[in-house]
């Protein structure tokens, strides 16, 4: 394996990485977003969707 080829790897796994990361961090924050939207309004139909979403 090359040096160009090691490093396209590299790159490769790092960019996966980083969007897995992304996507958790989204998720965390839709979760985050339900809870403070069931706090304000418990009987609202998105903090129903959140009970069900956790």
């Amino acid at each position: 394996m090359g040096l160009d080829e090691e490093r396209s790897v590299k790159d490769g796994l790092l960019k996966g990485l980083l969007r897995g990361l992304d996507r958790w961090h989204s998720e965390l924050d839709y979760i985050g977003k339900d809870i403070i939207t069931l706090k304000q309004n418990p009987f609202s139909v998105r903090a129903r969707e959140g009970i069900l979403y956790i």
